[in-house]
């Protein structure tokens, strides 16, 4: 930023008041800088904290500068969610289809002043458990950004879409590049080889090449396409949180009797944690309208595909913290160090995970450590071949080695 200057034509083709106008604007772009600078620094160099701390782009109007540096926090798995217990469900107040519609590329679909409760609900009974959590204003409340989904929809379908078909072309098809007959006096069509697509044997004229039909997308983006789903179906009554999966048997009969309580939907979707109840997993799987998957493995197709999602309060907890991991690796600074992130934690600590065991640096002053026998009396036999020959001769210069 310092280097930054302001071009000026020659003091002989410049008036007084350009002239005056032009040190005003470098005052001001230097006072400008110097404000981004001191900020960048104060955040760059911010411990690590449960707080969040974020900058809005900031712009300078002189010199069209665009500095975007967010911080974001990396909340402990503590404090993802909070449960208030009441005996009135809360209800979501959705903003009006005419304000949704005409700013439907910035405007929420909830008041973001307002906290975002929802609901829990008893997975068996489907009636009010007497608690409400607290959503995630930064997950579930984003603009309903069809553009965005529809992107994140298509990457996400053409994610392995290939065609391995493919046909010989001319130059594949064996045969040689010899004149088949003559050009003229023949009476025949002039032909230059006998691979020519026309002939009987010949190559295939446009045929089928493989392609990939990957279409590339933004990590950011992605993210973005998921956050607009999550929060379309909470705007729509399509999502609802349950307390928990768990079963008293693993009869399919008993599933469906609870399930005739969520209404005649033709689809739906369980997320819960990372450890699934094995009476629920035994009863559901005679059931085709029921999909189930992790917290993690949620994606805009699966939510497309399913009139109605429930999540469970483990699930939701587990979800919320893996797109909070998602959006700090995004959005972090790229010198920093990526640390283990709160959701890697908790399912590395439910699924029994041990961490990675970081490389151990050489360090000559400690005797070395060998994990195979083999390799200990390599390193002896070395060391007494060493001793005995202390002195190569290569040629005529010997060379003695520095013990």
């Amino acid at each position: 930023f310092f280097f930054l200057r302001i071009r000026r034509p020659p003091r002989s083709t410049q008036s007084r008041s350009s002239a005056a106008s032009d040190v005003y604007k470098r005052q001001a772009l230097r006072k400008n800088i110097f404000r981004a600078l001191s900020l960048y620094n104060q955040f760059s160099q911010m411990p690590y904290t449960p707080a969040v701390y974020s900058l809005k782009p900031f712009t300078t109007s002189v010199a069209r500068i665009q500095m975007k540096d967010v911080v974001t926090r990396i909340v402990k798995s503590d404090e993802v969610i909070q449960i208030e217990e009441s005996q009135v469900p809360a209800k979501l107040v959705r903003k009006p289809d005419e304000i949704l519609v005409k700013r439907w590329w910035i405007e929420p679909p909830f008041d973001k002043t307002k906290k975002l409760f929802v609901p829990v609900y008893n997975f068996q009974t489907a009636e009010f458990a007497g608690q409400n959590i607290e959503l995630d204003q930064d997950i579930f409340n984003q603009p309903l950004r069809r553009d965005i989904i529809h992107r994140t929809f298509l990457f996400r379908e053409n994610l392995y879409n290939l065609k391995t078909h493919r046909t010989k072309t001319v130059a594949m098809v064996s045969g040689s590049g010899k004149k088949p007959h003559a050009q003229k006096k023949l009476g025949r069509a002039r032909q230059g080889q006998k691979r020519a697509p026309g002939r009987y044997h010949g190559g295939k004229a446009h045929g089928a090449v493989m392609r990939s039909y990957r279409v590339d997308l933004p990590r950011k983006v992605r993210l973005m396409g998921l956050k607009c789903m999550l929060s379309a179906k909470l705007a729509q009554g399509e999502l609802l949180v349950i307390d928990n999966e768990q079963l008293d048997t693993f009869k399919t009969k008993n599933l469906v009797q609870i399930l005739e309580n969520y209404g005649d939907k033709k689809t739906l979707m369980f997320v819960t944690g990372y450890t699934l109840d094995q009476n629920f997993e035994i009863a559901s799987r005679n059931i085709k309208k029921i999909n189930h998957c992790f917290s993690n493995e949620v994606n805009v197709p699966k939510l497309l595909r399913n009139e109605l999602v429930l999540f469970t309060k483990e699930g939701l907890k587990q979800l919320i913290l893996w797109l909070q991991g998602r959006t700090y690796c995004r959005y972090k600074q790229k010198h920093s160090e990526r640390p283990e992130l709160p959701y890697e934690q908790e399912r590395n600590r439910i699924k029994g995970i041990k961490q990675k065991e970081v490389p151990v640096k050489y360090d000559p002053s400690k005797p070395l450590e060998f994990k195979f026998k083999v390799l200990e009396q390599y390193l002896k036999d070395y060391e007494e071949w060493k001793k005995t020959n202390s002195t190569i001769e290569a040629g005529s210069v010997s060379y003695t080695h520095l013990t």
